[in-house]
């Protein structure tokens, strides 16, 4: 299994969390970078502008919210806008 070195790792809290369910981690949203990874493919409309509204709530403004490739926010009107950097695409939050 991959892992990061503990250099690396050591400021990074790693937590999991339903996303169906706000209240077990909008603690979280406020964070700099948030990992959501091949999720959104698996849920509906309505769930992702759920999720995507408390991040765009509780995300510092320049947050990260990084997505799979086949996953795009740009419909749901978030307070995301999509940015190419080292040719990988990261949602920013303005």
């Amino acid at each position: 299994m991959w892992r990061p070195r503990e250099c690396l790792s050591r400021p990074i809290v790693w937590r999991q969390a339903n996303l169906a369910e706000p209240s077990e981690w909008a603690a979280y949203a406020d964070s700099d970078v948030v990992f959501c990874r091949n999720v959104f493919i698996y849920f509906s409309d309505a769930a992702i502008r759920k999720v995507g509204s408390v991040l765009g709530e509780r995300m510092p403004v320049g947050g990260h919210l990084l997505l799979g490739a086949s996953e795009s926010l740009t419909r749901f009107g978030l307070p995301f806008e999509l940015a190419e950097i080292e040719k990988s695409f990261v949602y920013i939050k303005r």
